[in-house]
């Protein structure tokens, strides 16, 4: 049972810190002159999960509100 609930959580975790990376990807946020795409996304991702981190139960459930109703139309 805790397995299954866990698998539930982590999944919606991705779904939340992918969502935030897409979010961020076409803005300056982590880029550097001399860095590289690799680098940058890995960076993008660090800060997704900090944000995720900070974000309130509230929040989290509207995100995933978000993602599911795109994926209905």
């Amino acid at each position: 049972m805790f397995l299954i609930i866990w698998g539930v959580c982590y999944c919606m975790r991705e779904q939340i810190i992918t969502y935030l990376v897409s979010q961020m990807i076409n803005t300056m946020i982590a880029y550097e002159v001399n860095g590289t795409p690799e680098k940058r996304l890995f960076r993008l991702r660090e800060i997704a999960n900090q944000q995720y981190d900070k974000l309130t139960k509230e929040e989290k459930a509207l995100i995933l509100f978000k993602l599911n109703s795109r994926r209905l139309v």
